[in-house]
Protein backbone atom coordinates (compact mmCIF):
# COMPACT_ATOMS: atom_id res chain seq x y z
CA UNK A 1 0.00 0.00 0.00
CA UNK A 2 1.51 3.17 -0.60
CA UNK A 3 2.13 5.93 1.61
CA UNK A 4 -0.26 8.48 0.31
CA UNK A 5 -3.22 5.96 1.71
CA UNK A 6 -2.29 6.17 5.16
CA UNK A 7 -4.90 6.48 7.28
CA UNK A 8 -4.20 9.55 9.26
CA UNK A 9 -5.77 10.88 12.64
CA UNK A 10 -8.74 12.97 11.96
CA UNK A 11 -6.86 15.12 14.52
CA UNK A 12 -3.81 15.95 12.42
CA UNK A 13 -5.58 16.01 9.60
CA UNK A 14 -7.70 19.03 11.28
CA UNK A 15 -4.66 19.99 12.37
CA UNK A 16 -2.73 20.26 8.62
CA UNK A 17 -6.27 21.61 7.16
CA UNK A 18 -5.72 24.65 9.50
CA UNK A 19 -1.87 25.00 8.67
CA UNK A 20 -3.15 25.87 5.17
CA UNK A 21 -3.78 29.72 5.79
CA UNK A 22 -0.19 29.75 5.84
CA UNK A 23 1.18 28.29 2.85
CA UNK A 24 1.94 31.07 0.91
CA UNK A 25 4.78 32.16 -1.53
CA UNK A 26 5.87 35.41 -0.37
CA UNK A 27 8.63 35.38 -3.65
CA UNK A 28 6.40 34.04 -5.94
CA UNK A 29 5.44 37.40 -8.13
CA UNK A 30 9.17 37.58 -8.47
CA UNK A 31 9.61 34.09 -10.32
CA UNK A 32 9.53 35.93 -13.50
CA UNK A 33 12.02 38.15 -12.69
CA UNK A 34 14.43 35.51 -11.72
CA UNK A 35 13.83 33.58 -14.72
CA UNK A 36 15.00 36.57 -16.32
CA UNK A 37 18.16 37.00 -13.97
CA UNK A 38 19.83 33.86 -14.11
CA UNK A 39 23.36 33.56 -14.26
CA UNK A 40 25.20 30.67 -15.81
CA UNK A 41 28.45 29.24 -14.51
CA UNK A 42 30.76 31.01 -16.21
CA UNK A 43 29.48 34.11 -14.67
CA UNK A 44 29.47 33.00 -11.36
CA UNK A 45 33.10 31.71 -12.07
CA UNK A 46 34.23 34.86 -12.93
CA UNK A 47 32.32 36.42 -9.79
CA UNK A 48 34.08 33.97 -7.83
CA UNK A 49 37.53 34.81 -8.77
CA UNK A 50 36.62 38.62 -8.51
CA UNK A 51 35.04 38.64 -5.26
CA UNK A 52 38.28 38.28 -2.69
CA UNK A 53 40.35 40.41 -4.44
CA UNK A 54 37.82 43.53 -4.77
CA UNK A 55 37.10 42.90 -0.75
CA UNK A 56 40.41 42.90 -0.21
CA UNK A 57 40.92 46.25 -2.51
CA UNK A 58 37.76 47.50 -0.46
CA UNK A 59 38.93 46.43 2.92
CA UNK A 60 42.89 48.41 2.42
CA UNK A 61 40.71 51.37 1.01
CA UNK A 62 39.09 51.65 4.21
CA UNK A 63 42.08 50.88 6.13
CA UNK A 64 43.73 54.00 4.08
CA UNK A 65 41.41 56.56 4.88
CA UNK A 66 41.22 55.67 8.29
CA UNK A 67 44.77 56.02 8.57
CA UNK A 68 44.55 58.89 7.01
CA UNK A 69 41.84 60.69 9.15
CA UNK A 70 43.32 59.41 12.28
CA UNK A 71 46.62 60.96 11.37
CA UNK A 72 45.62 64.03 10.30
CA UNK A 73 43.07 64.33 13.55
CA UNK A 74 46.43 63.83 15.59
CA UNK A 75 48.60 66.26 14.08
CA UNK A 76 45.46 68.62 14.60
CA UNK A 77 45.33 67.33 18.49
CA UNK A 78 49.13 67.91 19.02
CA UNK A 79 49.44 71.38 17.58
CA UNK A 80 46.43 72.35 19.65
CA UNK A 81 47.76 71.12 22.70
CA UNK A 82 51.02 71.01 22.39
CA UNK A 83 52.05 67.44 22.52
CA UNK A 84 54.98 65.67 20.88
CA UNK A 85 53.80 62.18 22.66
CA UNK A 86 52.86 59.53 19.99
CA UNK A 87 51.24 57.30 22.03
CA UNK A 88 48.10 57.93 21.19
CA UNK A 89 48.31 57.87 17.66
CA UNK A 90 50.64 54.61 17.73
CA UNK A 91 47.66 52.85 19.85
CA UNK A 92 44.92 53.62 17.14
CA UNK A 93 47.29 52.73 14.21
CA UNK A 94 47.94 49.50 16.10
CA UNK A 95 44.31 48.79 16.95
CA UNK A 96 43.40 49.89 13.20
CA UNK A 97 45.86 47.40 12.02
CA UNK A 98 44.43 44.97 13.86
CA UNK A 99 41.22 45.12 12.97
CA UNK A 100 42.50 44.93 9.20
CA UNK A 101 44.12 41.71 10.26
CA UNK A 102 40.91 40.62 11.54
CA UNK A 103 38.82 41.63 9.03
CA UNK A 104 40.87 40.07 5.87
CA UNK A 105 40.74 36.55 7.83
CA UNK A 106 37.27 37.03 8.46
CA UNK A 107 36.60 37.22 4.79
CA UNK A 108 38.91 34.71 3.31
CA UNK A 109 37.55 32.16 6.09
CA UNK A 110 33.77 33.23 4.81
CA UNK A 111 34.60 33.46 0.97
CA UNK A 112 37.02 30.42 0.76
CA UNK A 113 34.44 27.81 0.59
CA UNK A 114 32.51 29.36 -1.89
CA UNK A 115 35.31 30.12 -4.04
CA UNK A 116 36.91 26.96 -4.11
CA UNK A 117 34.15 25.06 -4.82
CA UNK A 118 32.92 27.45 -7.59
CA UNK A 119 36.42 26.99 -8.99
CA UNK A 120 36.45 23.35 -9.04
CA UNK A 121 32.95 23.10 -10.18
CA UNK A 122 34.22 23.78 -13.59
CA UNK A 123 35.91 20.24 -13.77
CA UNK A 124 32.88 18.41 -12.86
CA UNK A 125 31.37 17.54 -16.82
CA UNK A 126 29.78 14.13 -17.20
CA UNK A 127 29.13 12.48 -20.46
CA UNK A 128 25.70 12.56 -22.33
CA UNK A 129 24.97 10.92 -26.17
CA UNK A 130 29.14 11.19 -27.13
CA UNK A 131 29.30 14.93 -25.58
CA UNK A 132 30.62 16.16 -22.38
CA UNK A 133 28.50 18.90 -20.52
CA UNK A 134 29.46 20.55 -17.09
CA UNK A 135 27.08 19.45 -14.32
CA UNK A 136 26.58 22.37 -12.74
CA UNK A 137 25.28 24.07 -16.71
CA UNK A 138 24.44 21.50 -18.97
CA UNK A 139 23.97 24.24 -21.45
CA UNK A 140 27.85 24.57 -21.27
CA UNK A 141 29.46 21.95 -23.51
CA UNK A 142 33.23 20.65 -21.87
CA UNK A 143 36.46 20.67 -23.22
CA UNK A 144 35.69 23.34 -26.06
CA UNK A 145 37.63 26.50 -26.79
CA UNK A 146 35.47 28.84 -23.90
CA UNK A 147 36.08 25.56 -21.36
CA UNK A 148 39.49 25.39 -22.08
CA UNK A 149 40.09 29.23 -21.24
CA UNK A 150 38.16 29.05 -18.44
CA UNK A 151 40.67 25.50 -17.86
CA UNK A 152 43.67 28.01 -17.09
CA UNK A 153 42.07 30.56 -14.78
CA UNK A 154 40.52 27.73 -13.01
CA UNK A 155 44.15 26.68 -12.54
CA UNK A 156 45.66 29.67 -11.22
CA UNK A 157 42.59 29.59 -9.01
CA UNK A 158 42.96 26.49 -7.32
CA UNK A 159 46.83 27.76 -6.34
CA UNK A 160 46.06 31.13 -5.41
CA UNK A 161 43.04 30.16 -3.37
CA UNK A 162 42.52 26.63 -3.05
CA UNK A 163 45.57 25.99 -2.22
CA UNK A 164 47.13 29.42 -1.42
CA UNK A 165 44.79 30.44 1.48
CA UNK A 166 45.18 27.60 3.84
CA UNK A 167 48.82 27.62 2.97
CA UNK A 168 49.08 31.23 3.90
CA UNK A 169 47.04 30.92 6.73
CA UNK A 170 49.57 28.09 8.33
CA UNK A 171 52.04 29.87 7.60
CA UNK A 172 51.24 32.93 9.66
CA UNK A 173 50.18 30.80 12.53
CA UNK A 174 53.87 29.02 12.04
CA UNK A 175 55.84 32.36 12.03
CA UNK A 176 54.04 33.84 15.07
CA UNK A 177 54.09 30.37 16.50
CA UNK A 178 55.53 31.24 20.45
CA UNK A 179 52.90 34.04 20.68
CA UNK A 180 49.98 32.76 20.03
CA UNK A 181 48.89 31.33 23.57
CA UNK A 182 49.69 33.45 26.60
CA UNK A 183 50.39 30.70 28.52
CA UNK A 184 53.50 29.75 26.41
CA UNK A 185 54.52 33.20 26.03
CA UNK A 186 57.15 35.17 28.85
CA UNK A 187 56.30 38.37 30.17
CA UNK A 188 58.66 40.54 28.01
CA UNK A 189 56.40 38.71 25.16
CA UNK A 190 53.00 39.61 26.33
CA UNK A 191 52.68 42.61 24.50
CA UNK A 192 53.07 40.88 21.21
CA UNK A 193 51.16 38.22 21.91
CA UNK A 194 47.89 40.32 22.44
CA UNK A 195 48.63 42.03 19.29
CA UNK A 196 48.82 38.55 17.74
CA UNK A 197 45.55 37.51 19.40
CA UNK A 198 43.87 40.58 18.04
CA UNK A 199 45.21 40.51 14.38
CA UNK A 200 44.62 36.39 14.09
CA UNK A 201 42.87 34.97 17.32
CA UNK A 202 39.83 34.16 14.99
CA UNK A 203 41.62 30.89 13.38
CA UNK A 204 43.45 29.42 16.76
CA UNK A 205 41.73 30.71 19.50
CA UNK A 206 39.16 28.15 19.83
CA UNK A 207 41.94 25.44 19.49
CA UNK A 208 44.46 23.74 22.02
CA UNK A 209 48.02 25.10 21.93
CA UNK A 210 48.81 21.66 20.32
CA UNK A 211 46.12 21.68 17.77
CA UNK A 212 46.33 25.22 16.61
CA UNK A 213 45.87 24.44 13.40
CA UNK A 214 42.42 22.80 13.56
CA UNK A 215 40.43 26.53 11.65
CA UNK A 216 42.34 25.71 8.60
CA UNK A 217 41.89 21.56 8.49
CA UNK A 218 38.12 22.11 9.03
CA UNK A 219 38.20 24.49 6.56
CA UNK A 220 40.06 21.65 4.09
CA UNK A 221 37.87 19.32 5.46
CA UNK A 222 34.40 22.01 4.44
CA UNK A 223 35.73 22.34 0.90
CA UNK A 224 36.09 18.24 0.49
CA UNK A 225 32.67 17.75 1.79
CA UNK A 226 31.10 20.45 -0.71
CA UNK A 227 33.47 18.95 -3.55
CA UNK A 228 34.71 15.28 -3.21
CA UNK A 229 31.89 13.63 -3.74
CA UNK A 230 32.51 14.31 -7.60
CA UNK A 231 35.85 13.44 -7.78
CA UNK A 232 36.54 10.09 -8.87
Amino acid sequence: ESWTNINWPPELKQITTLMKIFQFDLFASFDSFSCQFQSGYYARFTFAMLLLPILFFMTFVSFGIVACVVGASETKRKRRTGDNGAISHTFTYEAARNRLNMILFLVVHLGYTFVSKTIIQLFNCVHIQNKWYLANDFHIECYDETWWSYNLWAWLGIIIYVIGIPLAMLCVLLWHRKYLYAEECNEDDMDKHVLINRSYGSIYVAANPHSFYFEILDLVRRLLLTNGLFLK
